[in-house]
């Protein structure tokens, strides 16, 4: 559903408003499909996952959340190249109309936010007496900072960050 939204957007050229972003915009990034997919990974059978993956809904949704945060700051710059307004960075210049510099420091508080809320809620599972929540989590959190990387060292989609050629 989100990524036909995206796509109906693109074709029609709508801009988003920021609260259907924020409802679309998890499921369109990959982040929450890669973060669905977590029990696919690990060296178990679902039966043994389901009631620790039950109770990791709520931080799920936030790594889903960090990882199209940081996916937005990253590709700022090819997004307003072409035009595309599904980003955060470039819906919050163009609705709340302010500057790059002060939506970027908005968007790092944000994320800083989100990324304090999902530590706090990790330790839950950090202090945990099952190895299957402690493996859950890592997981999670693997998939957080190999979205990141991804981003950042196997795509040319955001050399231009780190000075080199496209």
């Amino acid at each position: 559903k989100s990524n036909a939204w995206e796509a109906e957007n693109r074709d029609r050229k709508v801009i988003p408003t920021m609260g259907d972003y924020f409802i679309h915009r998890p499921f369109f990034s990959g982040g929450q499909l890669s973060i669905s997919l977590t029990p696919l990974v690990m060296d178990c059978n679902y039966s043994e996952i389901k009631d620790a993956f039950a109770k990791s809904k709520a931080i799920r949704a936030l790594a889903a959340k960090l990882i199209f945060i940081t996916n937005d700051l990253f590709s700022y710059e090819k997004e307003k190249r072409i035009g595309d307004f599904h980003n955060l960075m470039i819906l919050k210049i163009h609705h709340e109309h302010i500057k790059e510099d002060r939506a970027r420091e908005e968007i790092m508080r944000f994320h800083r936010q989100t990324l304090m809320e999902f530590n706090k809620q990790a330790e839950v599972f950090r202090k945990s007496k099952s190895p299957t929540e402690q493996e859950l989590l890592k997981q999670i959190e693997f998939k957080i900072s190999g979205a990141a990387s991804w981003s950042l060292y196997d795509t040319s989609r955001y050399h231009k960050l780190l000075n080199e050629e496209e």
